[in-house]
């Protein structure tokens, strides 16, 4: 029987949708660690649908089909409605007579393909010999689906502003909730190491190895460090300044103000910083 992917697809459509998807920088957890060449779940989700329907050989159902794929790659590159993932499942079902095949991938990489199988209802196993894509790869499909749709334990989803709203919600409240707890009680052991700007909110701080002024005049610590620049890049050029603090205990870094002649445009404010 021939195969829909053999005889037509909506490759506009797919193409804008992966297009979208590739250029989100947040959202999803493959922007905390992109693997090398992702497929784009789009593509693949278009993909594996029109692998297993078959083509019905009339002109309108066929139409049919091209338009719930259109469907299934919105064009903001974001998940597809649940009412088209129902039906594609659905359709997929009828065309494998019951007897789903397992999506097999032993190079998973980021996990395009067992995520979009999974998507679609269908069984997957994948493998890979990096333990980092593997890692990602597990969360996606195997963690995440089980945390889906459920109640917080103990944090409140209605703190969490403008990512509410999704079924990860309960999830994420408690990981706010857990990471907030990690954070005071780090706070509250090392919180004096990372010492406050009297003129303004503190963005980095730079650690150095530090060494006592051999002048008895000055006795000053001092940071060892190679260079005082951050950047040299045109146009975003930043160094620091060492200045003595009132004790003469440490050397304060702190971005200048101004910028040196020969690597104009125009200036940034000034923002210090606590080594």
């Amino acid at each position: 029987m021939t195969k829909l992917i053999e005889v037509a697809l909506p490759i506009e459509a797919i193409s804008a949708a992966s297009r979208r998807e590739k250029d989100k920088k947040v959202g999803t957890i493959r922007n905390v660690h992109k693997w090398f060449a992702p497929m784009p779940g789009p593509a693949w989700r278009a993909l594996l649908f029109a692998s297993l329907v078959d083509d019905p050989g009339d002109d309108d159902r066929r139409q049919e089909l091209l338009d719930l794929i259109v469907r299934l790659v919105p064009p903001d590159g974001g998940p597809p409605p649940d009412d088209a993932l129902a039906k594609a499942r659905e359709l997929i079902v009828d065309a494998m007579d019951g007897d789903l095949p397992t999506v097999f991938d032993p190079f998973c990489g980021g996990g395009s393909t067992l995520i979009e199988a999974q998507r679609l209802g269908l069984p997957t196993v994948g493998s890979d010999l990096n333990p980092v894509p593997a890692l990602i790869t597990r969360v996606l499909t195997e963690l995440v689906p089980k945390v889906a749709g459920r109640e917080p334990l103990i944090g409140d989803p209605a703190q969490l502003g403008k990512i509410a709203g999704g079924p990860l919600d309960g999830f994420l409240a408690d990981l706010q909730h857990y990471g907030k707890r990690v954070r005071e009680r780090a706070w509250n052991e090392i919180g004096h190491l990372y010492p406050e700007s009297p003129s303004g909110r503190v963005t980095a701080w730079l650690w150095a190895r530090t060494v006592t002024c051999p002048n008895p005049a000055c006795r000053a610590t001092a940071p060892l460090v190679s260079s005082f620049w951050l950047s040299r890049r045109r146009g975003a050029a930043m160094w620091t300044d060492p200045v003595v603090q009132a004790n003469r205990k440490v050397f304060a870094l702190r971005y200048e103000a101004e910028r040196p002649p020969e690597l104009l445009p125009a200036p940034w404010p000034a923002t210090e910083l606590a080594a």
